[in-house]
């Protein structure tokens, strides 16, 4: 197997573990990590409502996490959010 095959057939392997963990049904799933604990959140009623959603987030930080950035707009990507 190439280099490029091993990688994703790594990230695959840690993908579909990630998803067991969480108790996901498939893809996407998401999850919000919190001291190194996941918790699976549903994101049916959050669906084009992207105020609604940044706010449910920003109610998940500690609040000692907020401070200047409390208004600040979450960066989503593959790897994760964050502020």
């Amino acid at each position: 197997m190439h280099l490029e095959g091993k990688v994703t057939q790594e990230h695959i392997d840690h993908s579909r573990a990630l998803l067991a963990r969480v108790g996901g049904q498939g893809f996407p799933t998401f999850a919000l990590e919190r001291d190194g604990q996941f918790t699976r959140v549903e994101i049916g009623p959050y669906l084009g409502q992207q105020a609604a959603w940044t706010a449910w987030l920003t109610q998940q930080l500690p609040a000692d996490s907020l401070g200047a950035q409390a208004d600040a707009a979450f960066v989503c990507g593959p790897d994760g959010c964050a502020l």
